[in-house]
């Protein structure tokens, strides 16, 4: 399938992103690359455009880059799509020409006991919803995926194969100091729209109110959020991230893998915590808290996420 600029650019105007192409108009690829894996007729895209950026396309012709300026290159035949977002961009063009198509309905492995489930909702194989699960319009869940007891999902998410959404948490208490007592729970999850959630993430449901997750937070794979936690929008809980019991995060905050915050503590608003962090105490807002225990080193800057 050839790709000229003109249908990069038509496709282009329909979106939010501004684009100023610059150079060979008339290209046409048929594939994308990466700048260490050049090829001819194809687009790639650089986050920061030095002199030298595209080095190993010496040979390479007919190629679109997408990137904030035109740099001098030696590519036979070369046009530039200049904007300030670059990889928003480039990511863009790769779903829309690239990306796979859709897919709805259940696997016919699937369990589903529950009756609430959007119509083009997709299910994969071996998953298992139970019948007091409500699932939102356009969302995917992938293979192997259980979900149960009082979870409600909104439109537009992406499970990733292996979680485990609406399990118990981890609560007991001591029968008379001698051994520990399962304390049953009674919540469920409310998860928001456009959330995505990694591979093998499990999150348990809250002890009597719900677990919370908002719109447009991306959780990573192999993260734990305990019972009650309440996660705001856009937070971002990389790799391993793990959130003990109640739990806080407000909007925009950021986890690094491998994070751990201590049970009922607060990361306020575009809280970032470092690789590894051990959060023994609130993190306020705007503010970078890393180390074992972690402390505030420095205020968040655009550079940190």
């Amino acid at each position: 399938m050839l790709i000229s600029v003109q249908d990069i650019m038509d496709y282009l105007q329909e979106t939010e992103h501004k684009v100023l192409p610059e150079g060979d108009k008339n290209i046409e690829i048929r594939n994308f690359c990466s700048l260490s894996s050049p090829q001819s007729e194809a687009i790639t895209w650089i986050k920061n455009a030095e002199e030298n950026s595209l080095s190993k396309f010496s040979g390479c012709g007919n190629c679109i880059v997408v990137a904030k300026k035109a740099i001098p290159n030696s590519i036979a035949n070369c046009c530039f799509l200049i904007t300030e977002e670059p990889k928003a961009v480039f990511f863009s063009i790769l779903n829309r020409f690239w990306g796979a198509t859709a897919r709805t309905g259940i696997a016919a492995s699937a369990v589903v006991e529950s009756d609430r489930l959007a119509p083009d909702v997709s299910v994969g194989h071996h998953c298992y919803i139970g019948k007091d699960v409500s699932v939102g319009a356009g969302t995917v869940i992938e293979h192997n995926v259980s979900i149960y007891n009082k979870v409600v999902i909104g439109e537009n998410c992406l499970i990733h194969s292996g979680t485990v959404i609406g399990t118990d948490g981890y609560g007991y208490f001591m029968d008379g100091g001698k051994r520990p007592v399962k304390v049953r729970h009674y919540g469920g999850v409310k998860i928001g729209d456009d959330v995505e959630i990694g591979a093998n993430t499990a999150i348990c449901r809250g002890t009597m109110d719900d677990t919370v997750i908002g719109n447009h937070t991306k959780i990573d794979n192999l993260c734990h959020i305990a019972h009650n936690c309440q996660i705001g929008e856009n937070v971002l809980l990389v790799a391993n991230t793990i959130l003990c019991g109640s739990v806080k995060v407000e909007n925009g905050a950021y986890v690094a893998p491998g994070g751990i915050i201590k049970n009922q503590l607060t990361l306020h608003e575009n809280a970032f915590v470092g690789i590894g962090g051990v959060v023994l105490k609130d993190v306020d807002p705007d503010t970078v808290a890393a180390g074992v225990p972690a402390r505030a080193m420095r205020k968040v800057t655009e550079k940190d996420k």
